[in-house]
């Protein structure tokens, strides 16, 4: 049995953002965890026929928490930030 070991330094260390709940009823509180919060990040909601929905920031945060769309459907967060560029999944149900 072999183990793989990675090292990295803070300095090239990113952590990966997780979107939680994944599945959520309309206007549902959901969060984004993982966030630098030395950094300012730019959270864009896209529906799934690629339509932007909403703009939001986030600064001096590590949690982000934003309400869940109100028509149901598969949405799509893409976090950017100097440290992220992510893309996460959420589906809203009724």
């Amino acid at each position: 049995r072999s183990v793989i070991i990675q090292y990295a330094s803070k300095a090239s260390y990113k952590s990966a953002l997780a979107l939680m709940p994944s599945a959520a009823r309309p206007g549902q509180d959901l969060k984004i965890v993982g966030l630098n919060p030395s950094e300012q990040a730019e959270i864009y909601i896209y529906s799934a026929a690629g339509q932007l929905v909403e703009v939001m920031q986030s600064t001096g945060q590590t949690t982000f928490y934003f309400p869940a769309q109100y028509t149901a459907g598969s949405y799509q967060v893409k976090v950017v930030s100097p440290s992220h560029n992510q893309v996460l999944r959420y589906i809203v149900h009724n």
